[in-house]
């Protein structure tokens, strides 16, 4: 992988080398708002450009007037590496020029983004308290917009994006799941998923990342190459964590096993994809309750007919029938949904179904966690009248599960 310089350490460049936003320099006049002493220029257009202020710190909404001139664009540089900002609000168009904000380690969110008509290089870059940005209306996201913001963890693309430049999120190692839209034609190398270790100077894709996004996209094509996963919102199932398109036992015996091993303190196994999929109450931790609600999901498929199967866990099954035809799958009669697992049944799940609380599991530095999950499903057959119970019992830890289908006797 092509050798980057650290993008923290080039921050200090970036405000000696970046180039001057005007080519001919105006002359510099102040005027004072809430308190805050505003610089400023006239453009030919008669419109202020800020570069700069004094005793601006904490909440700060960027004047849309300055001396009776419309404020049409923050300068480069203008706030660069100022730690008094928490929180900037854009209340009317503006453009933002590059590293405007770079720095501003302090500041927690970005405001009114919906007014930014555009926006520089590097214009976001370190602000390392910042959690979630919601891009503005522009075409280009600009190289290096968020790059270094560690604490970021949501980006919220806008439908007038198209690309994605190069190190936009480049170093933000909260940014576990990112989606991408269709509409993004083109995301530059090192864009976001890209970790850089500094004790051995070198650059990785971070196996915890995952995007979202179509295959075939430009930001599928571009995980492909930096060997990110990806989750397809129109193929993959929340839950399948084995990723067979379907969701069952299979899938909660998995995730119950991942967390029997976190829960001695190790580190899981789980990847970008599985940690998105097995996720499932989306809390950011794999954990019992996750397993129970794939559990109650399987029941609810298999109460509206969807057909579900438990190809990644043992399966025994025993059929009482009082006649023969009710167990030969060549025999067509009214009984044959009672035993095969791909027909359309109707099925009610019981009230009491995938029931599980934490104290079921028990942990100790000794002996691996065993977590058991039960989940009771009553069957009728709409054909037979026939009632029967299906019970999971997934055991993590030993990374054992058995599923057992019993089902009632039929009655031709």
């Amino acid at each position: 992988m092509m050798r980057l310089v650290p993008l923290f350490i080039t921050l200090a460049a970036l405000s000696v080398n970046a180039p001057v936003h005007f080519a001919e320099q105006e002359a510099t006049l102040t005027d004072t708002v809430g308190g805050v002493t505003f610089s400023y220029t006239v453009g030919s257009d008669d419109s202020a450009v800020i570069t700069g202020a004094n005793g601006l710190s904490g909440e700060f909404t960027v004047p849309a007037n300055l001396g009776g001139h419309k404020v049409s664009a923050v300068a480069e540089r203008a706030f660069f590496s100022n730690k008094d900002i928490t929180s900037v609000t854009f209340s009317a168009p503006v453009s933002v020029g590059a590293s405007a904000f770079a720095g501003c380690s302090s500041i927690t969110s970005f405001n009114g983004m919906e007014k930014i008509t555009a926006l520089g290089k590097y214009a976001f870059t370190g602000c390392s308290s910042l959690e979630s940005v919601q891009l503005p209306p522009v075409s280009e996201i600009p190289e290096g917009l968020c790059a270094s913001c560690t604490a970021l963890k949501n980006v919220r693309f806008n439908s007038e994006n198209s690309s994605v430049g190069k190190e936009a999120f480049f170093g933000c190692r909260e940014l576990k799941i990112i989606t991408v839209p269709y509409n993004i034609s083109s995301v530059g190398d090192y864009a976001f998923g890209i970790v850089y270790d500094l004790r051995s100077d070198t650059y990785s894709s971070d196996k915890n990342v995952v995007i979202k996004c179509s295959p075939d996209s430009a930001a599928g094509k571009y995980a492909e190459k930096m060997n990110i996963d990806i989750f397809d919102p129109a193929n993959d199932l929340l839950g399948d964590v084995n990723r067979d398109r379907l969701i069952d036992a299979g899938d909660a015996s998995a995730v119950l096993a991942e967390y029997s091993v976190m829960s001695t303190g190790s580190e899981g196994t789980f990847g970008g994809y599985k940690l998105y999929s097995g996720d499932y109450d989306h809390n950011g931790v794999i954990d019992a309750s996750d397993a129970t609600d794939i559990l109650v999901e399987y029941s609810r498929l298999s109460t509206i007919g969807t057909s579900v199967t438990t190809t990644a866990a043992p399966v025994t099954s025993t059929t009482k029938t009082t006649t023969r035809a009710a167990v030969t799958t060549t025999s067509k009669t009214t009984t044959r949904a009672v035993v095969t697992t791909t027909t359309k049944t109707t099925t009610r799940a019981a009230a009491t179904a995938a029931k599980t609380t934490a104290s079921s599991v028990k942990t100790t530095a000794a002996k691996p966690a065993v977590t058991t999950v039960k989940s009771t499903v009553t069957t009728k057959s709409a054909a037979s009248g026939s009632t029967g119970k299906t019970s999971a019992v997934t055991t993590a830890g030993t990374s054992q599960q058995t599923v057992k289908t019993t089902a009632a006797a039929v009655k031709k």
